[in-house]
């Protein structure tokens, strides 16, 4: 979470010149459930981390706002673990 509150921080101070409220990034809550699962995934012991891995947001629908989460795991069988 650190790393990206200084990321939209340093976005901030060099793309903001005006200061307008309406020109600045933020933290939300999507944001921030997204940041979340990354850093859930990336420390999860049965997924690979040789592998892609990304959560990203999808186009709102009728049933809201969709999380894509993609990674792979250990176990390589298509049967039980």
């Amino acid at each position: 979470m650190d790393s990206r509150h200084e990321e939209i921080s340093l976005w901030n101070q060099q793309n903001a010149a005006d200061r307008s409220v309406l020109n600045l990034r933020k933290m939300t809550n999507i944001g921030t459930f997204r940041a979340y699962l990354q850093e859930y995934l990336r420390n999860h012991p049965r997924l690979r981390k040789d592998m892609t891995m990304m959560v990203r947001q999808l186009a709102p629908d009728a049933n809201g706002l969709p999380i894509e989460i993609y990674c792979f795991t250990q176990h390589r069988g298509m049967g039980g673990v």
